[in-house]
């Protein structure tokens, strides 16, 4: 890894979004110790009111949540936070899925659980230093 990728790993700012507190923890946790800056949410109600009050570079979410699941997640981010990139995360759905015309592959990358921490954190900064080519 050169100096660059470390810099833009060191500043990104990574929102996780799950309902189960031990994963939810774990991945802050693994995040925090690979240098990013991590802000955690129980729902996506909750990390729509975060995103509205922080600079997110990065959202990490499952799917399957209580009040606002994954893929309305997504949609709002897409709608009001175009710029930040997304991460879904799942158990039960997979990379072809779609809930009420919302695509996984909506979602600039996807990983089904469970999943080994080095993929991970390597799908994480990959997205983080992949420009946007779908616009």
């Amino acid at each position: 890894m050169d100096k660059g990728e470390f810099i833009q790993r060191e500043k990104a700012k990574i929102l996780v979004v799950d309902d189960d507190y031990l994963l939810r923890s774990f991945m802050e946790t693994a995040l925090f110790v690979s240098g990013y800056d991590c802000i955690c949410a129980e729902d996506g109600l909750a990390a729509l009111n975060l995103l509205e009050k922080n600079n997110i570079d990065m959202v990490i979410s499952d799917i399957e949540m209580p009040r606002l699941n994954g893929l309305e997640l997504l949609s709002q981010i897409k709608k009001q936070f175009p710029t930040t990139k997304t991460l879904l995360i799942s158990g039960k759905y997979r990379s072809q899925d779609t809930l009420n015309g919302i695509s996984v592959r909506d979602a600039d990358s996807f990983l089904t659980k469970p999943f080994p921490l080095n993929l991970f954190l390597s799908t994480i900064q990959t997205v983080l230093l992949t420009s946007d080519t779908r616009n």
